[in-house]
């Protein structure tokens, strides 16, 4: 009984969370997947300027984005295509986007703002 309750109650919250259409995947790069293995390096320094949403979109497209979507494949893998895993964004500077906690959905290809907040 006191599952179903926060069930309902989380039901009720993504409901209600505002929503935002992320921009389509770029699915074809600059550079060849060999290429990209080949410079990448650990990173100790970052830049200051804030991500931007395009930039959020793709890196959400390439942990669980959909890339068959008659089949609902996604880029990861997953034992009989469950897909058992949800992806949660912690937002703090994006350009256009209010900080707070989003909900990735895939299969819809946005994100749902599950808490708002200063991160």
């Amino acid at each position: 009984m006191f599952l179903m309750i926060i069930g309902l109650l989380l039901a009720i919250n993504f409901a209600k969370a505002q929503e935002y259409k992320l921009y389509p995947p770029v699915l074809k790069g600059k550079l060849s997947f060999e290429e990209v293995l080949a410079k990448r390096r650990s990173v100790r320094e970052f830049k200051k300027s804030p991500l931007t949403l395009e930039e959020v979109s793709q890196l959400l497209w390439a942990v669980q984005g959909i890339t068959d979507p008659k089949r609902g494949l996604r880029t990861a893998p997953s034992a009989g295509a469950l897909y058992p895993l949800e992806v949660y964004v912690v937002i703090g500077e994006v350009k256009d986007l209010p900080q707070g906690v989003y909900r990735y959905i895939p299969k819809e290809h946005k994100i749902q703002q599950v808490k708002k907040r200063r991160c």
